[in-house]
């Protein structure tokens, strides 16, 4: 009987889920694999499919999909920029942040389905969780349908409206950091790399900035320069509004 109850209840997660992102899925089972995290494989035997025992080879397809539609995307938009450019911008966008800010802006949380030993409120608060959900539920949508319609949903949730301004941030932090600390005198500013995180395909960059050997800012991101750019953000806010140095 629980088991009949928690099967019926997921394909209602995923029906729901299917008005949110506007996509009708032809093969159910593809949703289902999705938007189930590997805690909850085992405890029923629910699926037939290699594909569908959890999202992680699904996440493995999105996170291609996703990069080449934003790497299209930003090529054709900013022809102006040179390739480290580019590159800075299309990690802004595909980030942990980024995308788990998709997930939250979709209320994803409600619909993953997952092991008893994790809640709601503990997925709604994990970033890597909501980011490689989003990437598993690209991954369905392209498996399912093809690329038209993950275009769609990644133009529609993914690719922000105010891009330019978000980029525009972006890019400056280093050089504002920089001329604020020159303005203070000779100083060496340092970025360093920490920590390098995941596998292959979808690595996590850790670092830090440091100004005469004093820490200021740590950032992490998908390559380091953006891992970069976002150490150097965090240490604008304490530099701009401690006057740290």
């Amino acid at each position: 009987m629980f088991e009949r109850k928690s099967k019926d209840e997921n394909i209602q997660k995923c029906k729901d889920l299917q008005k949110v992102i506007k996509y009708s899925f032809k093969d159910l089972s593809i949703m289902k694999a999705a938007l189930t995290h590997k805690s909850y494989v085992g405890l029923f035997n629910i699926t037939k499919h290699v594909y569908d025992k959890n999202n992680e080879r699904l996440e493995f397809l999105g996170d291609s999909v996703l990069g080449f539609v934003v790497t299209d995307y930003v090529y054709k938009k900013f022809k102006n920029l040179k390739e480290g450019e580019l590159s800075e911008i299309k990690a802004h966008l595909v980030c942990k942040t980024a995308l788990s800010n998709v997930a939250k802006g979709m209320d994803l949380h409600k619909y993953l389905i997952h092991g008893k030993g994790i809640t709601e409120q503990e997925i709604k608060v994990n970033d890597s969780f909501l980011e490689n959900t989003v990437e598993s539920l690209i991954g369905a949508i392209y498996l399912d349908g093809g690329l038209k319609p993950a275009i769609k949903f990644i133009y529609k949730f993914v690719i922000p409206k105010d891009g330019e301004i978000q980029i525009k941030s972006l890019k400056d932090s280093k050089s504002r950091l920089q001329e604020i600390l020159q303005a203070k005198g000779e100083v060496k500013i340092e970025y360093r790399l920490v920590n390098t995180t995941g596998p292959d395909h979808d690595k996590s960059f850790e670092v830090e900035v440091y100004c005469n050997d004093k820490l200021l800012g740590k950032g992490v991101g998908k390559n380091k320069k953006y891992a970069e750019q976002e150490a150097a953000k965090e240490a604008l806010l304490l530099v701009e509004d401690k006057n740290a140095i």
